[in-house]
């Protein structure tokens, strides 16, 4: 029976291995003694780092974050979303010239996300994701920073009077 090898797409005799043909596998398939492999030597290889990575959030979970510049003038902030938010911080702040202060990192849900913050504050933008940081954006931040506090306090509440 014939098929085509998965690497170089020739068509090969099957025999022994049924992925790959024999020049293939003498490339990339030898072990420490010389010895031809069932499988490419990359293939462990790549499903060994798969395996190591940890997984911090889950596969939909995303968060909205709200950073400050502090020297900037005019005053800054930075509403952004990441399903890192951690990593995400430190990108901006290696590429920015001023430091950056983290005001609040929160989860989005249908009641709180980043959009709603973005449309709350479309007066202040200043470009992209940037807003102008005065006593207004403050309060519209404060309240809203509030409101997400009192959302989660209460799904907590109602989960514990649940248990």
């Amino acid at each position: 029976m014939k098929i085509k090898c998965n690497m170089c797409r020739k068509d090969f005799e099957i025999k022994i291995y049924k992925k790959y043909c024999k020049e293939c596998l003498k490339k990339y398939a030898k072990d420490s003694n010389g010895n031809l492999l069932s499988r490419p030597i990359w293939w462990n290889e790549k499903n060994r780092k798969n395996a190591k990575r940890k997984k911090k959030y889950k596969k939909n979970q995303s968060f909205f974050y709200i950073i400050e510049a502090l020297e900037a003038i005019p005053n800054m902030i930075k509403v952004g979303r990441s399903k890192k938010p951690e990593k995400r911080i430190k990108d901006i702040d290696r590429g920015f010239p001023y430091e950056l202060k983290t005001i609040f990192i929160g989860e989005e849900s249908i009641k709180i996300n980043e959009y709603k913050i973005h449309r709350k504050l479309r007066m202040y933008k200043i470009r992209r994701e940037w807003f102008l940081y005065n006593d207004d954006t403050k309060k519209i931040i404060e309240t809203m920073i509030q409101k997400y506090l009192d959302i989660t306090l209460n799904l907590t509440n109602n989960i514990e009077n649940n248990e």
